[in-house]
């Protein structure tokens, strides 16, 4: 009956196993996605563009996730974005313009007081997290928010709680 359950589970969510990667279009996103099963085991959902962890099995972020694809984004340095990290951040809609300024990167929903960054790897999308939550408490002015950010990423300011550099 478990297994029946399971199997349901799937169906109606549309889950598949880790195969899935098998036939995924981007292959730096598939790698990243593959390294990250290796070091925090199988994601909690799989879908055939897509794998998932919820729950802060991440670090402290609420959920990430890697998308097959690879979008070039060159703030502020050329690279590829395929990687998702959400945390929960209220950002006050007087600091959306600083955000948007920021960096193209930095996805705010205001209705669920979550901040997702969206980068290469969970490094940088640690530093664009805890980036906004400076932003946040008043540490960084708005006005300087481009370059602050610039800063941030290129010197790899490391917010305190993400623990999960070796």
């Amino acid at each position: 009956m478990k297994i029946l359950l399971e199997n349901w589970k799937k169906y109606l969510n549309e889950e598949k196993d880790l195969s899935s990667l098998d036939s995924w279009e981007h292959e730096d996103a598939k790698s990243y996605a593959e390294e990250l099963i290796e070091e925090y085991g199988d994601p909690d959902a799989v879908t055939d563009n897509m794998v998932l962890w919820e729950d802060n099995r991440i670090s402290e972020f609420t959920k990430v996730y890697v998308l097959d694809e690879s979008i070039a984004h060159d703030s502020p340095a050329p690279h590829r974005d395929f990687v998702y990290s959400t945390m929960e951040i209220k950002v006050p809609e007087d600091l959306m313009e600083a955000v948007a300024k920021a960096s193209e990167s930095i996805i705010v929903d205001q209705l669920k007081n979550e901040v997702t960054a969206r980068c290469g790897d969970i490094i940088a999308n640690a530093i664009t997290l805890g980036f906004v939550q400076k932003l946040v408490d008043g540490k960084i002015k708005p006005e300087d928010s481009e370059k602050e950010y610039k800063k941030y990423i290129l010197e790899k300011m490391i917010p305190d709680w993400f623990k999960e550099i070796k």
